[in-house]
């Protein structure tokens, strides 16, 4: 035991018992960080171009733009930077020490190695220990390992002779370790709860040399990867930027070469360039993701990083944890053997302390049967005695008045009682029977007389079969990936449809993970549906495989354990329940904690993707139409069809409703019976490509074929408006080329109002004061509508198209 100075010299030695924190973000720098995205650059160098120019309105819109997006994304990256924080909560703020040989209670923040901790029931243990006094001593340690049931620990005296104790209890989680269960038995992790007995620890580590400061340090050192559709839109950004900049270059060099005045092919070249650069790009994808973010919440998971919302529809591999997502989280007893049921029900009561989930099972069992209070039952007998539960007898007994009441393992119970050893075979072969179904099983016996079985689990939610189904019909894979025992696992695998005829190739243990490398688990890791009795280290070593082998990975948790994972996960999810490092790391936390859940997020996600899709295809389509219209006009040595301001109309009105109409598509009836979209899947395909180049070509040639015809028997007025109002009218009728046949009133309504729009440009007096337009008559309408049908044919043609 320490001396009170000694302690103090150690303090200043080790440092205070407090988990190491990465140094944050500052307010500044992640403010500054929202300006990196390639297409943000583009859309600044419009607003620079804009104002130099002197027009104000085109400026604040692109503004805006870039407005938008930069508070969003502040907002999600400064939330994101609490996760470490979170650990900070984690840990006692008083500990019970003894040191100079007395009692007393100091902050956990002074612990040093040495120091001497008296535990006790509801106490969280406040560092990294090994037991040297215990007595029945139940550890819940769910946060680290997942298993739901407390562990037993025992005092070094009781190690195997000559064993060696480890300096550091990190050493006997880690996966690089062969787990050693009688050095873990007497190790004490901090962060872990004391639910029955009583003990000592001595402590053995402190802050950042514990099993969960070490946990810290990697997790603050861990990047978040970009997500598919992050690194897409920069690629499309950087492609746009380069395409826009060198054809508006041309094309400012072909006015010049052809004659034309410098300032209106500077003006003109700026329009086409911002026109080609869909700055509604940017706030379509933020208004999609956040109404996915609506929808998802509707269908109970909340998403923590808006980008999030998008990547659940590329997920190819779900990593599942057992308990709380796929399971009910609570021990309940669903199967019973009882050879005296009333007696039975006495003993299940009786020799009850109501310390860990497997007795409070029982209770809750004892008190859904008809007529029975247990707690009535307690309060009418008196407790003469009581020998407490061991991991060497493996039972608990209660003597009453009316005798001795056992409780414990079916091995042991049974071998205290009257029964033949054929009928005690028997019984045995049951307990076989319901251990292969993922049972705990507990026997009941009154003094020597053998009173049945009791069949525990922890059930299967509702609804899950269905749902892992239909994940599955999706491409998506459901890999389980859980602490707990094989048996139990596999069990639970089989009753929600997902039976493993090969356990040899299809399941992998902890210790079979630790020993096998990097190259050997990258040629299994497709075939393994369940790993069990896992560790840490090893959760983060399978989602880093999956991810090698090209899998969009989502990984469930809800322990301090799963922080790693869940931070290296494409997508990151946590429970309701979880514990404050887990639910800060994660992207999405299921409200309800159901893995039915998972399956709707995903296919909301899939919807998100195709509506960005769909706004893409939109708003690329007419982006180069303009500048093929002035090329053209140029090289024939006609005047320009277009003026600076119709382009950026047609571009920020009549394009900008439909757009932001299509945010809010609703889902296909096709969503979950494709597979999943690859990790690197563009978001431009070929298909959308060649529609871009066909909607831009056909609507070039129209355009200037219709601005030749018209012109020779017009005015300059009337030929401009009719190119105008062409290439503002296909842009709103065409939009129905690109979705599915599905109703979406706010779609009608912004086609309207484009329309709306386009007629005052035309019709109206301040319009042809404006916009330079002249008022058409009906049989302009049956051209532009005529020219417009031939367009939107050719997109259906190539719609066809088998690529």
């Amino acid at each position: 035991m320490l001396s009170n100075e000694e302690a103090r010299q150690r303090l200043v030695q080790y440092g205070p018992n407090i988990l190491p924190e990465k140094q944050h973000f500052s307010v500044v720098s992640i403010f500054i960080h929202q300006f990196t995205s390639p297409l943000i650059f583009v859309l600044l160098g419009a607003v620079i171009i804009t104002l130099f120019l002197g027009d104000l309105v085109d400026a604040a819109v692109i503004g805006s733009a870039v407005l938008i997006n930069t508070i969003l994304g502040f907002v999600q990256e400064y939330k994101a930077q609490n996760a470490i924080a979170a650990l900070k909560k984690i840990l006692t703020p008083q500990a019970k020490v003894i040191r100079d040989g007395e009692s007393m209670t100091i902050p956990a923040a002074e612990l040093v190695p040495g120091d001497v901790v008296i535990l006790s029931p509801g106490d969280r243990v406040p560092a990294d220990g090994r037991i040297i006094e215990a007595a029945s001593l139940f550890i819940n340690e769910s946060m680290l390992t997942g298993e739901s049931v407390p562990v037993e620990k025992i005092s070094l005296s009781l190690r195997a002779e000559g064993e060696a104790i480890p300096n550091n209890s990190y050493e006997i989680a880690s996966s690089k370790t062969p787990r050693n269960d009688n050095v873990y038995t007497s190790s004490l992790f901090m962060g872990t709860v004391v639910v029955a007995g009583r003990g000592k620890m001595e402590v053995v580590a402190t802050a950042g040399q514990t099993m969960i400061g070490k946990m810290a340090i990697s997790l603050s050192q861990t990047k978040k990867e970009s997500t598919p559709l992050q690194n897409e839109i920069g690629r499309l950004a950087r492609g746009l930027a380069i395409i826009v900049l060198i054809l508006c270059a041309l094309l400012f060099l072909l006015g010049l070469y052809y004659g034309k005045e410098l300032v209106s092919m500077l003006t003109t070249t700026v329009a086409i360039a911002v026109s080609a650069i869909p700055e509604g790009l940017v706030v379509s994808l933020t208004v999609i993701l956040a109404i996915g973010m609506q929808r998802i919440m509707k269908r109970q998971a909340l998403v923590r990083r808006m980008v999030a919302a998008e990547t659940l529809g590329s997920v190819s591999t779900i990593c599942v944890d057992k308990t709380g997502t796929i399971t009910q989280g609570v021990m309940t007893v669903v199967k019973s053997d009882l050879t005296d049921k009333p007696i039975a029900i006495r003993a299940a009561v009786l020799a009850n302390n109501l310390d860990d989930p497997l007795e409070i099972a029982l209770w809750d069992w004892a008190r859904g049967q008809d007529h029975v209070d247990p707690q009535k039952l307690v309060d009418g007998t008196k407790r003469m005695s009581e020998v407490p539960f061991d991991s060497i007898k493996k039972y608990m007994s209660v003597t009453t008045p009316e005798g001795v009441w056992i409780k414990g393992a079916p091995e042991a119970v049974l071998g205290m009682s009257t029964l033949t050893q054929a009928q005690r075979k028997e019984w045995m072969k049951k307990v076989a029977r319901w251990g292969g179904e993922g049972l705990r099983v507990i026997a009941l016996a009154r003094d020597t007389t053998f009173l049945g079985l009791i069949g525990i689990a922890d059930p299967v939610r509702e609804g899950v079969a269905q749902a892992v189904a239909h994940v599955r019909k999706a491409g998506v894979a459901v890999v389980m990936v859980t602490g707990d025992y094989r048996a139990t696992a596999e069990a639970v695998l089989g009753s929600i449809g997902l039976p493993i005829p090969n356990p040899q190739r299809e399941i992998m243990e902890g210790s079979e993970l630790a020993a096998i490398s990097e190259g050997e688990l990258a040629k299994r890791i497709r075939d393994i549906r369940l790993f069990c009795r896992v560790s840490p280290d090893q959760k983060y070593k399978i989602v880093e495989a999956l991810e090698k082998a090209g899998e969009v990975v989502a990984m469930t948790g809800d322990g301090v354990n799963d922080a790693l994972a869940l931070k290296i996960a494409d997508i990151g999810i946590v429970v309701a329940g979880a514990s404050d490092v887990a639910r800060e790391t994660a992207d999405i936390v299921l409200l309800d904690s159901n893995f039915k859940t998972i399956v709707a997020a995903i296919e909301e996600g899939r919807a998100i993707f195709d509506n960005i899709r769909k706004v893409t295809l939109y708003l690329l389509s007419n982006a180069f139409v303009e500048m093929g219209i002035i090329a053209g006009a140029i090289i024939m040595g006609w005047p320009l069809p277009l003026s600076a301001i119709q382009i950026l109309w047609i571009n920020l009105v009549d394009d900008g409703l439909p757009s932001l109409a299509l945010t809010v598509d609703p889902p296909s009836g096709d969503l979950m019976r494709r597979a999943p979209r690859q990790k690197n899947m563009p978001i431009m395909d070929t298909r959308m490509n060649l529609i871009i180049l066909v909607v831009c070509v056909v609507t070039t040639i129209l355009s200037l074929g219709l601005f030749a015809w018209v012109r020779g028997s017009n005015s300059l007025g009337f030929a401009q408006t009719m190119v105008f109002t062409l290439a503002a009218v296909v842009s709103l009728l065409y939009v129905f080329s690109f979705r599915d046949f599905v109703q979406n009133r706010w779609l009608l309504g912004g086609v309207a109002v484009g329309f709306t729009m386009q007629l005052f440009a035309v019709y109206h007096p301040w319009g042809n004061l404006a916009f330079g337009t002249v008022p058409l008559p009906l049989a302009a309408w049956v051209v532009i509508f005529s020219a417009s049908a031939v367009i939107i044919g050719m997109i259906e043609v190539t719609k066809k198209i088998r690529l």
